[in-house]
């Protein structure tokens, strides 16, 4: 009854929700320099479309990108001034455009980057001063889901300014005080976030409250002060809005996340002082909040280095019909050092060849792309675990072509893959791939398709694939692909061969 009421009733649920105490799921992390490893953490977002995580590595001056299940994807970024690069130990937060651009507050730098999706630079923006559009020290960071005003915690100048989506200054509010519109010397605005309605949440650190405006930066109201009680804060750190429109906020020196509901009324809290499962390090734990599209929130406890899960009110999920593929895989054969030979173009079917080959798709006559390497089948299967993603858990597939440079398109040579669902109840998927003269591979972990668009790249991290010590195929310059081989040595590679 609880369960149908929340879905139909939202709001006189809520509460009932909010009051249940988050419980801890997992964690990745640990201290280093290395791929996956994270030193200092600041931040954590989560991409709109694919669920990937990304996670600032402050001490590392990098930004690092996981897939849904905390595995290492790739990583941007470096020491330095330059563009794409950090200043030494203070790049502090970032946050996502509706275009699904990243952008990032280069602290030390006195600056904000913006990159692509992808780690790619794009521009900078800002210089240190007092000025109209220059930044002492920034911090926090927020986009306005109305109109797309993108606002900056500019924090040792005790102010907010406001910017368009191109960011073009607009204006500005703030001054250094305890009174309402003012901020905490030097430790004011650091962090931002805003609800449907595009009202913003800013966290005055120092004055250990949480401040509310309009959305052209007219206050409204604050709760918080400084103790240990519930709704109060110790050096208060992040605010994030769940999408059931509660306030999350990360009490930074009370080692704990604090839960409101849009009245600013207590809900629950989590944490404590520790190194343990749901435990935060001392002074320096919680300090940055995000939720994925289940609604389950990921904390970044700082000096633990690492980044923890947490259970958090589900948010209604609806099975979609088709998902798009954007998935990147070599060929063992194929494969010549930088990417794939074309060498068989002119011999490749104008009909995909997998029907009947643990595949229902549909047979297609296309003319071939100048770039294929060949057809590839690209399935799509639902399981509560990589072991338990068997053949019977199938819900789509897809011919496609596999590409030189390793993406598969649909039959017009551009587009990636659509693949129409059946009988699937959720929004993530293990991605399987076919190739008639390769063994078949599936990702490690189910990918989050809740977007529209499941990404995947099997050539650049072996963690990336199930099974890696026998379902890939080691290549020069640290890639990897789908290995050829003849598995029950009859002579052939066929379908007999397919173990996944």
């Amino acid at each position: 009854m609880l369960k149908a009421c929340y879905f139909l009733i939202l709001v006189s649920c809520s509460t009932y929700l909010l009051a249940q105490t988050p419980t801890y799921i997992t964690q990745f992390g640990s201290n280093g320099s290395g791929d996956g490893e994270i030193a200092n953490p600041t931040a954590v977002a989560v991409h709109p479309v694919n669920g990937n995580l990304y996670v600032i590595d402050r001490t590392n001056e990098r930004i690092q990108i996981f897939n849904s299940s905390g595995v290492y994807v790739s990583q941007f970024g470096s020491i330095g001034s330059g563009n794409g690069q950090f200043a030494s130990n203070a790049v502090e937060n970032f946050v996502f455009d509706s275009n699904n651009d990243l952008w990032v507050v280069d602290r030390g730098n006195d600056r904000i980057q913006k990159f692509s999706d992808d780690g790619t630079f794009i521009q900078a923006y800002g210089s240190e001063g007092t000025a109209d559009g220059q930044f002492d020290n920034p911090e926090g960071i927020g986009i306005n889901p109305v109109n797309g005003d993108i606002w900056v915690g500019d924090r040792n100048n005790e102010r907010v300014q406001i910017f368009s989506s191109s960011f073009v200054f607009k204006s500005k509010f703030g001054s250094v005080g305890t009174g309402n519109s003012q901020f905490a010397a030097n430790s004011g605005p650091v962090d931002i976030a805003f609800d449907k309605t595009g009202n913003a949440y800013i966290v005055d650190r120092n004055n250990d409250r949480i401040q509310k405006f309009d959305g052209n930066g007219n206050y409204l109201d604050q709760f918080g002060g400084l103790g240990t009680g519930n709704g109060q804060f110790d050096t208060p750190d992040a605010i994030e809005i769940h999408p059931d429109g509660s306030i999350w906020i990360a009490d930074r020196n009370n080692e704990r996340v604090q839960v409101f509901d849009n009245s600013f009324s207590f809900q629950s809290t989590f944490g404590s002082l520790g190194t343990g499962n749901g435990q935060f390090s001392s002074n320096a734990g919680a300090v940055d909040i995000a939720f994925d599209a289940a609604g389950d929130v990921w904390v970044v406890d700082r000096n633990n280095h690492r980044i923890q899960k947490f259970d958090g009110p589900q948010v209604p999920v609806t099975a979609p019909s088709s998902v798009t593929v954007a998935a990147t895989v070599f060929l063992e054969g194929a494969y010549n050092g930088t990417n794939l030979n074309t060498a068989i173009n002119s011999s490749i079917p104008a009909q995909q060849p997998y029907n009947g080959v643990n595949s229902h798709s549909q047979t297609t006559s296309a003319s071939i792309p100048a770039n294929a390497v060949d057809w590839v089948l690209v399935e799509l299967r639902e399981a509560g675990s990589a072991a338990t993603a068997t053949n019977a858990t199938r819900k789509g597939s897809t011919a496609g072509f596999l590409m030189n440079d390793g993406t598969i398109k649909a039959t017009d040579g551009t587009s990636n893959l659509t693949i129409n669902l059946t009988g699937n109840t959720g929004t993530d998927y293990y991605v399987v791939i076919y190739h008639r003269n390769h063994l078949p591979i599936m990702s490690a972990a189910a990918i989050d398709g809740s977007g529209g668009t499941l990404t995947i790249d099997f050539t650049s991290n072996s963690a990336n694939t199930y099974q890696t010590t026998t379902a890939l195929a080691s290549l020069t310059n640290n890639k990897f692909g789908m290995p050829s081989g003849d598995v029950n040595q009859d002579g052939s590679i066929n379908s007999t061969d397919l173990s996944t």
